[in-house]
This record gives structure tokens, C-alpha cells and sequence, in this order.
């Protein structure tokens, strides 16, 4: 999967190119648990490479949202284009995704909450 990790501040940044499907989102959730399992809660997705996405997929990415959330942390989603947040709006989910234009804004907004 093309699913590339850093971490900068304790945010684990993950970035994702490619189209976001069953195979992505597979690897999304196992990298969510594996970094809850080590007590990260902190992440941040960059989708800037990511050309598409099914509604199925997004139901993925709030349940991981309400995963990191329930223990006290968020996921924030960084770059999607106006194709992806109009998938998001269509679900209702555009004003919990649709915020960020950069991994920095992301990250400003963590750790404005931590202080």
C-alpha cells in the first residue's frame, strides 16, 4: 500500500497516494490500531495524492475518527480535493474532514488543543 508514515510533535502523520479503496482502507485501520495499541492518538491522514473514494471507504475513516476520539485524540484529514470533500459533504462528514489544506494547519491545531 502506498501509505507512508512520519511523525512530527507525537502526531503521526500518515500520507496516502493512489485511490482510497478496500485495500488502502485496510491498511489505514490496521496502522490506526497498531498505533492505538502504542498509545498514539494523534493522527493526521494527507489524501493530497488521492484522486477518489468510495462512500464505503469514508464510512472507514469516521469509525477510525471515533476510534482515536474515544480515547481523547482525532483524526484530521489534510489536502483532499474539491472531488473528495464533495463525497464527504454528500455525507454529511464535510465539516468533520473538509478543514485542513496542509499537515501544518493540522498539526497547529493539535497542539493548540494540548495547551
Amino acid at each position: 500500500s502506498d501509505l507512508k508514515r512520519s511523525e512530527r510533535s507525537g502526531v503521526v502523520i500518515l500520507r496516502l497516494t493512489g485511490a482510497l479503496d478496500h485495500q488502502e482502507m485496510a491498511g489505514i485501520k490496521n496502522e490506526v490500531s497498531d498505533l492505538v495499541s502504542r498509545g498514539k492518538k494523534n493522527v493526521v491522514l494527507n489524501l493530497k495524492g488521492v484522486s477518489r473514494a468510495s462512500m464505503m471507504n469514508i464510512g472507514v475513516l469516521v469509525e477510525q475518527m471515533r476510534i482515536l476520539r474515544s480515547r481523547g485524540g482525532d483524526l484530521k484529514l489534510v489536502g483532499m480535493g474539491p472531488k473528495l470533500c464533495d463525497v464527504f459533504n454528500r455525507l454529511g462528514a464535510g465539516k468533520l474532514f473538509c478543514r485542513f489544506s496542509s499537515d501544518k494547519d493540522a498539526l497547529d491545531d493539535f497542539v493548540e488543543k494540548d495547551n
